[in-house]
């Protein structure tokens, strides 16, 4: 891999990893942002997927572990920021659903995306 390419690998990856993850901090009332980040770093990632090599199993491995762990610290923000401001009263009983459930479609893409390269790669087909 030249060292180009790896700089833009990092820094796509870790812009998708921080889009991703901020939704956790964002309140309901922003829930249009908390949307726009998500789909900003879902396409972050994909394109560092597809700058190295979309049929490498390797880079459906690095999108794995991009998405679980932005996935994660999204999930980390959100208790962080219930605990430093409290649960809202007028938000309803769960806050982080509307995240959570655009989370569920971007995680189910990627591991569509995932499985079809693992077996791709297992069956000798890449």
């Amino acid at each position: 891999m030249e060292p180009s390419m790896s700089k833009f690998l990092i820094l796509a990856l870790g812009l998708g990893v921080f889009l991703s993850s901020i939704p956790g901090l964002f309140p309901q009332p922003m829930h249009l942002l908390s949307i726009l980040s998500l789909l900003l770093g879902g396409a972050a990632l994909v394109a560092a997927v597809m700058k190295h090599g979309y049929g490498r199993p390797e880079s459906a491995l690095l999108l794995l572990l991009a998405s679980n762990l932005a996935f994660w610290l999204s999930f980390g923000l959100w208790h962080l920021r219930l605990r430093s401001t409290g649960p809202s009263p007028s938000d309803g009983i769960e806050t982080f659903a509307g995240t959570l459930a655009g989370w569920c479609v971007l995680l189910a893409i990627f591991s569509l995306y995932e499985v079809v390269v693992f077996l791709r790669g297992a069956m000798g087909g890449a």
